[in-house]
C-alpha cells in the first residue's frame, strides 16, 4: 500500500504542475486462485519430509489491489494499472518435543493496460465492460523452522516467476460530483514460467526435472472500486 500511496502523491503533484486531470481509481477485493502446481509441490514437500504434519494453508483466495491511473472520458477509457495479489501456503507439525513449519508466502505484482467501454449510462449510474492486460511477477519465499526440544533451526529461498495475464468483466458505478464508487466482477487468466531460484536460473523449482512448478493466479476477482479525478474540470465519467 505504501507504493500505491506514493504513486496517488506523484500523480496529484503532476495534475496540479500542468494543471491537467489525472483519473485514480483504486480496486479492492477478493480473488480465487488455481494454484495447481505450488499445492502439488506443496504435497510433494510434506510427503517427502516423512514427518507426520499437516496442511493447514493451502492458497486460499484472498484480498488484492489495483491503483489505475489515466486521463478521464465520456467514451471509451484507457489507463495503466499497478496490481498487488498475495497468498499463501502453510505444513505445520507440534508436539511436546519440537516443532516444524513450513511455509509458501506468495506476492504477484502486475502492470498493464486497462480498456472499458460504456453499455448502460443515466445521470448517475453507469455499468461498463472492461479488459485488463499485463504483466506479473510473481515471488515465492519458501521458509523452513524447526525446533527439537532446545535446539532451533531456520532458513529461506527466493523464488521468481513471470507471466502475463488478462482480466475481463463489468463494473457498474454510482458518479458524483468529486468522485465515483462502484463495483466489479471479473476473471482473470495468466500464463507464467517455472520459478526458478533468485538469482540463478539453472535452479528451477519442480517435484522431478520433467514436473517443475509455476504459480497460477487465474480465478474471480469482485470488489468495490472508488474514483476521483484530480484537475479543475472534473467529468463525471470515471
Amino acid at each position: 500500500m505504501k507504493r500505491f500511496l506514493l504513486i496517488i502523491i506523484w500523480a496529484g503533484f503532476i495534475s496540479i504542475a500542468v494543471e491537467a486531470q489525472v483519473n485514480l481509481t483504486l480496486k479492492a477485493g477478493y480473488g480465487t486462485y488455481y494454484m495447481g502446481d505450488v499445492k502439488e509441490f506443496q504435497k510433494a514437500v510434506l510427503s517427502q519430509y516423512g514427518l507426520p504434519g499437516k496442511i493447514v494453508t493451502k492458497f486460499p483466495g484472498y484480498i488484492n489491489y489495483r491503483l489505475y491511473l489515466g486521463l478521464p472520458s465520456v467514451t471509451d477509457t484507457y489507463k495503466i494499472y499497478f496490481g498487488y495479489l498475495t497468498t499463501g501456503g502453510r505444513i505445520s507439525l507440534s508436539d511436546y518435543s519440537g516443532k516444524w513449519n513450513f511455509d509458501m508466502l506468495m506476492n504477484g505484482f502486475q502492470m498493464g493496460a486497462h480498456w472499458s467501454k460504456p453499455i448502460k449510462t443515466t445521470d448517475k449510474f453507469e455499468v461498463s465492460g472492461y479488459v485488463d492486460f499485463g504483466v506479473i511477477c510473481s515471488m515465492l519465499n519458501m521458509k523452513e523452522y524447526m525446533r527439537v526440544f532446545d535446539q532451533s533451526g531456520e532458513n529461506s529461498q527466493l523464488y521468481f516467476a513471470y507471466g502475463l495475464n488478462v482480466q475481463a468483466g463489468y463494473q457498474a458505478v454510482y458518479k458524483m460530483p468529486w468522485f465515483n464508487i462502484g463495483c466489479y466482477l471479473g476473471a482473470e487468466v495468466d500464463a507464467s514460467t517455472n520459478f526458478y531460484m533468485n538469482g540463478d536460473s539453472d535452479y528451477p523449482l519442480g517435484i522431478r526435472e520433467s514436473d517443475l512448478t509455476r504459480p497460477s493466479w487465474t480465478g474471480i476477482r469482485t470488489g468495490l472500486q472508488v474514483s476521483y479525478t484530480i484537475g479543475r474540470h472534473r467529468l463525471s465519467h470515471y
